[in-house]
């Protein structure tokens, strides 16, 4: 026992009387023996920041849509459908649609002979793809267009055609 107690006072006291934490046993022949269990460091992290910075930078605009390119949330181009490339966290792209839509009304009414109706009025349009930008600009999309432009002036029509 005299000669454990001498190691321990070694350990944990030095010269001059003060006391130092206990030493950090060695890890080096633990992480010799498992290195092959452990990933590769900076590879892996060089190899995820790659991946991630290409899925950042590629989009796609699908047949019957356009994007428009917005850089710091201005309006500043126009690509046709197909892949294509942006600048991460700088641009963001809006797509839009430039096919066929309909938008419908329906409308409670009465005849001359003051029979009550039901009319549903409806109207096909298309966004064409040379203006789709300045409606963008504009209106800031398709359904801020429908609900302040085509809505209003489609209920209109149909009461005075009533």
């Amino acid at each position: 026992m005299a000669v454990i107690r001498q190691t321990v006072k070694r350990r944990t006291e030095e010269p001059h009387g003060r006391s130092s934490p206990p030493r950090v046993p060695d890890t080096r022949p633990l992480v010799a023996r498992y290195q092959h269990l452990l990933p590769p460091g900076r590879s892996s992290a060089a190899g995820l920041l790659v991946l991630l910075v290409a899925w950042l930078t590629i989009y796609t605009i699908e047949e019957g849509h356009v994007g428009i390119v917005k850089r710091f949330g201005k309006a500043i181009s126009q690509v046709d459908p197909g892949i294509h490339l942006k600048i991460p966290f700088v641009d963001g792209i809006e797509k839009m649609e430039v096919r066929q839509r309909k938008n419908v009304e329906e409308l409670a009414a009465a005849t001359a002979n003051q029979l009550p109706i039901q009319v549903a009025v409806s109207i096909n349009w298309t966004v064409e793809k040379t203006s789709a930008m300045a409606l963008f600009i504009n209106y800031g999309g398709l359904e801020q267009f429908e609900s302040r432009i085509l809505d209003p002036k489609l209920r209109s029509a149909a009461k005075a055609a009533l």
